[in-house]
C-alpha cells in the first residue's frame, strides 16, 4: 500500500483515464475573497484563477493498516506548495484611512512543512475484495509567505503589504485547504481502492 501511495504521485502529474481521474498537479483552487484588519489598516482581497503546484511532491512519513480494526491511517509530508494566481486589493492605512490603495496584478504564495494526515474505513464487497471507503484527510500548514506583483509595477507600497498580508498568510491559506482535501480524498481513494481490489479480509 505504501508503494501505491508513492505511485500515485505520478498520476497526480499525468491523471489516470481508466479510473476517471484527471492531472491534480497543478490543482485549480475556488476563488476567495478576504477582509481582514490589523490596528489601523484594513485590507479587502479577491483571489482568482488559483493554481496550486506541488501537491505530487509528498512522502509518506507514516501508514498503518489494520484488518482487525478495518481502520487505515496514512501521514503524507510536502516539503513545499506554491499558489499562483491574480488578486485585486484595495484598502487603506492609519487613522481616518490617511492612505489607500487599490492594487492588482499576479501573487506568489509559499507554503512550507505541509503535513496531511489522513484515515479511512476498510470494507470488503460483496465479492470478497477490499475498498476503502469515508476517506478523511486533515491538512496542517506550517509557515506560509505571500508576495503580491503590482500590475503597474511593484509600487512603495508592495513592501509593506507583503508584511501586513503575511500577519494572516495562513489565514488565507486555510482557504484553499477545503478544495485541495476533497481532491485528495476522492482520488487518492481511487487509487488506493484499485490496489485493494486484489486482496480479501483475512480469517
Amino acid at each position: 500500500m505504501r508503494r501505491s501511495l508513492l505511485d500515485f504521485r505520478e498520476l497526480m502529474k499525468t491523471g489516470f483515464s481508466e479510473l476517471g481521474m484527471p492531472a491534480m498537479d497543478p490543482l485549480q483552487a475556488n476563488d476567495s475573497n478576504v477582509d481582514v484588519s490589523r490596528g489601523p489598516a484594513t485590507v479587502k482581497a479577491a483571489f482568482t484563477q488559483l493554481l496550486i503546484y506541488g501537491l505530487s511532491n509528498f512522502d509518506v512519513a507514516e501508514m498503518q493498516m489494520s484488518q482487525n480494526d478495518r481502520q487505515m491511517a496514512f501521514v503524507l509530508t510536502f516539503p513545499n506548495l506554491n499558489i499562483t494566481g491574480l488578486y485585486r486589493m484595495t484598502g487603506s492605512v492609519g487613522r481616518l484611512g490617511l492612505v489607500s490603495f487599490d492594487n492588482s496584478g499576479h501573487f506568489d504564495a509559499y507554503a512550507s512543512d505541509v503535513v496531511v494526515s489522513g484515515n479511512a474505513a476498510l470494507t470488503q464487497s460483496a465479492s470478497g475484495t477490499l475498498y476503502l471507503e469515508s476517506v478523511r484527510m486533515d491538512m496542517d500548514v506550517d509557515k506560509v509567505q505571500m508576495h503580491f506583483h503590482n500590475s503597474r509595477g511593484d509600487s512603495p507600497l508592495s513592501g509593506p503589504l507583503d508584511a501586513f498580508i503575511n500577519v494572516f498568510a495562513k489565514q488565507i491559506f486555510e482557504l484553499a485547504k477545503p478544495r485541495v482535501s476533497e481532491r485528495l480524498e476522492a482520488r487518492l481513494g481511487k487509487a488506493l481502492n484499485s490496489t485493494l481490489s486484489s486482496y480479501g479480509f483475512l480469517s
